[in-house]
C-alpha cells in the first residue's frame, strides 16, 4: 500500500514538473523583433495593443479572455472587419467597453489617455516603431518605466511570426 502511495506521489511530481518548469518567473528579459532586450519587471496586467490586430495572438494565447489585460487598444476590427468584430464582441463582451486609442503608424495617439490607464507593457508593430520613436512615444513611456515589445507580422510574416508568437507567449 505504501508503495503505491510512493508510485503515485512520484507520478505525479513527474507529471507536474513540466508544468513547474514553464512557469514564468519575473523579472523577465527578452529580446523582441526590433532586437532590443526589454526587462518586464513583474507579469503585465494592463497591457496597451498598438496593433489591435494583436488580439487575435492575445486570443491564441489566452482562450478564455484575451481582452482581460487589455486597458486600450487600436480597435481596428470594429473598422475594418465588420464580421470579427461583432464576433469578438459577442465571445468577449468586454472588449466593447476597453478604450480605442486609434493608434496609427504615423505615432499619433492621445499620450495623456495611455498613461491615464496606467500601462505596464505595450505591444506595438515593428512597422510602427519610426513613427512611434519620431512622435517620442517610445522615449515618454519609457520614462514612464513601461516597456515596449515589438512584433512583427507584416515586414518578414515567414520569418518573424512565429518568434513574435512566442515573444508574446513569454511575456504578457
Amino acid at each position: 500500500m505504501a508503495r503505491k502511495s510512493v508510485r503515485s506521489l512520484l507520478l505525479t511530481a513527474l507529471l507536474a514538473t513540466p508544468l513547474l518548469s514553464y512557469a514564468t518567473q519575473y523579472p523577465l528579459t527578452v529580446t523582441d523583433l526590433d532586437g532590443r532586450q526589454v526587462t518586464l519587471a513583474k507579469e503585465p496586467q494592463r497591457i496597451i495593443l498598438q496593433d489591435g490586430r494583436d488580439i487575435m495572438t492575445l486570443a491564441l494565447l489566452d482562450r478564455d479572455n484575451p481582452f482581460k489585460r487589455l486597458v486600450a487598444w487600436n480597435n481596428l476590427a470594429k473598422k475594418q472587419d465588420v464580421a470579427t468584430w461583432q464576433m469578438l464582441k459577442t465571445t468577449w463582451p468586454q472588449s466593447a467597453t476597453i478604450l480605442d486609442m486609434g493608434f496609427s503608424d504615423k505615432g499619433n495617439v492621445d499620450l495623456e489617455s495611455v498613461i491615464a490607464r496606467q500601462p505596464d507593457l505595450m505591444i506595438a508593430q515593428l512597422r510602427a516603431r519610426p513613427a512611434l520613436m519620431e512622435s517620442g512615444v517610445i522615449d515618454k513611456l519609457s520614462a514612464l518605466h513601461v516597456p515596449v515589445l515589438f512584433v512583427d507580422y507584416e515586414i518578414a510574416p515567414a520569418k518573424d511570426t512565429a518568434p513574435s508568437i512566442d515573444l508574446l507567449g513569454q511575456s504578457p
